[in-house]
């Protein structure tokens, strides 16, 4: 694996997260829970804020990933598609509750309709991953990476 580059995520990440979804690449994150034990789950909502952020909804607010944000905010997001791309991303970071309504409005509009049927009251949050390392593996060697803040 090459040294890491600057994190700064790129076009083909951009796109394979906004169409993980539709194409069934659903993004797995990963978190520690009050008990210490870590939990998977597939999140549906995930999607890219910025270069260097990814944002869910999630629809409990009291329970489960957000929960665990205040006393445990280290997350790893998985986007695995060896199928169609044939890439692996891991994305590291710290999750954190928006706090700002228009980051809010933001993570809300931009997860799928399914997805927003889930939680018609808008009872969750809008979560927040401040990236600080990314990695690339899969069958086209030019495209293994690590970027890291």
């Amino acid at each position: 694996m090459p040294d890491p580059a600057p994190l700064a995520l790129d076009e083909e990440i951009l796109e394979a997260v906004g169409s993980a979804l539709e194409t069934g690449n659903v993004i797995t994150v990963a978190y520690v829970d009050a008990d210490g034990w870590a939990h998977l789950s597939r999140r549906g909502t995930t999607q890219v804020l910025d270069d260097r952020t990814l944002a869910l909804w999630v629809r409990k607010r009291d329970e489960g990933l957000a929960a665990s944000i205040p006393e445990r905010p280290e997350v790893t997001l998985q986007y695995f598609d060896l199928a169609q791309r044939g890439v692996v991303y891991t994305f590291y970071g710290h999750a954190r509750v928006a706090d700002t309504p228009e980051v809010v409005e933001q993570v809300w509009n931009g997860s799928p309709e399914r997805e927003q049927l889930q939680d018609p009251d808008r009872g969750g949050v809008a979560v927040v991953v401040d990236l600080v390392r990314v990695v690339a593996q899969g069958r086209r060697p030019e495209r293994n990476f690590v970027m890291q803040r």
